[in-house]
């Protein structure tokens, strides 16, 4: 790694791997900030992950420490984190990293919450009071989270700011295309939190009026036996797809008739703002993080989490009605647009990192800016 030049800010993003699905997309986006503002590292504490970059792309340097036990893990990343002294560590649920950054006298430490239920039981509870005090600013991924956040006593108001994620704004699916057989579709983890079960219900009582229809379940998880299971319960097996881990999420997405956030939990919903960004009409669990998102009635339905029936009512809606249809999708599709591009998000992270790098004791030293 060679040394930053002074209209530079060296920043390196933390994470234990690339293994989540939203996670590892927003931090591989991050990559793709302006590298004559920012030179950016990569590193993993545990393993790269599926998503693990196979090109160098906007890395200056990727780096997975292969180390067994955690203080010879953690050592070594003090040790990277001296020999290279960026200005700014940016930590994605790495229960250590901002802790290890401030020891290591990194001026910035950043942490960005990508769940509040992952986050709020992420290490021993004394590593979560160091991590607390040792981080110069949380960042939750979507306005309800920071809400959330703030609301549960969790975060102080001036500790966290909301800088929601942003998704490619692709082109539009067309308006018109034809309803013979409807594809509802969702881009998920198979895991129990994403309430797919709720889904699967809610599409074999579609069925009884639209016995044409076809259900994708695009993703994979570990709890995709007990799906394939209930799909085989409610002998659905001719109508259910489950093709697991896709590259290419958006191409599956465009064949979606309706696209569904059945999730129990979200902190923002990654796929429904793709969704919304590709004009595919959406229903999406009532929770903070998708509802700071999709507002309901005016860019998406919302419905209860974990509400099969709710969510049924809410696709036979879509199905039945043209006109809602594409009052929806065209809603959304400009409130993507506005608030949640991925310019946007990288846009705010980068005035975000000016900013706390400006202020930082090592600039405030030298009297230099960024």
């Amino acid at each position: 790694m060679t040394s930053q030049s002074p209209n530079e800010i060296t920043v390196v993003q933390v994470c234990s791997s690339l293994s989540a699905g939203g996670l590892a997309r927003i931090v591989l986006d991050l990559g793709g900030l302006p590298p004559e503002r920012i030179r950016q590292s990569l590193i993993a504490t545990v393993f790269p992950g599926i998503h693990w970059p196979q090109e160098a792309g906007g890395w200056a340097d990727r780096i997975v420490i292969h180390r067994h036990g955690k203080f010879a893990r953690y050592f070594e990343l003090y040790k990277i984190l001296r020999r290279v002294r960026p200005v700014i560590v940016h930590a994605h649920h790495e229960a250590y990293a901002p802790i290890i950054a401030r020891l290591a006298s990194v001026p910035v430490r950043i942490e960005t919450i990508h769940s509040a239920l992952h986050w709020l039981n992420l290490g021993h509870p004394l590593v979560r009071l160091l991590r607390r005090r040792s981080v110069t600013r949380h960042v939750a991924v979507s306005s309800g989270l920071r809400d959330e956040l703030v609301g549960c006593g969790a975060l102080r108001s001036d500790e966290v700011v909301a800088i929601p994620n942003g998704v490619p704004v692709g082109d539009m699916v067309p308006a018109d295309r034809s309803l013979e057989t409807p594809i509802i579709g969702t881009v998920s983890r198979l895991d129990p939190d994403k309430g797919l079960q709720a889904l699967i219900r809610a599409f074999a009582s579609i069925r009884n009026e639209w016995p044409q229809a076809r259900l994708l379940l695009v993703g994979d998880g570990p709890g995709r036996h007990e799906l394939e299971m209930l799909v085989e319960e409610l002998g659905l097996g001719c109508c259910v797809e489950m093709p697991g881990y896709v590259n290419d999420p958006e191409r599956w997405m465009r064949s979606f008739h309706i696209f569904v956030l059945p999730s129990l939990h979200e902190a923002f919903g990654l796929t429904l703002a793709q969704a919304m960004s590709l004009g595919v009409p959406v229903v999406s669990s009532d929770l903070p993080g998708p509802a700071s998102i999709c507002r309901g009635g005016i860019e998406g339905l919302l419905v209860p989490p974990g509400d099969a029936e709710a969510i049924a009512t809410a696709c036979r809606e879509l199905l039945r009605d043209a006109d809602l249809r594409n009052r929806l999708r065209r809603a959304a599709r400009l409130r993507v647009e506005q608030y949640f591009s991925l310019e946007r998000m990288r846009e705010d992270y980068l005035a975000l990192y000016t900013r706390l790098a400006a202020a930082s004791p090592q600039n405030r030293a030298t009297g230099q800016t960024s």
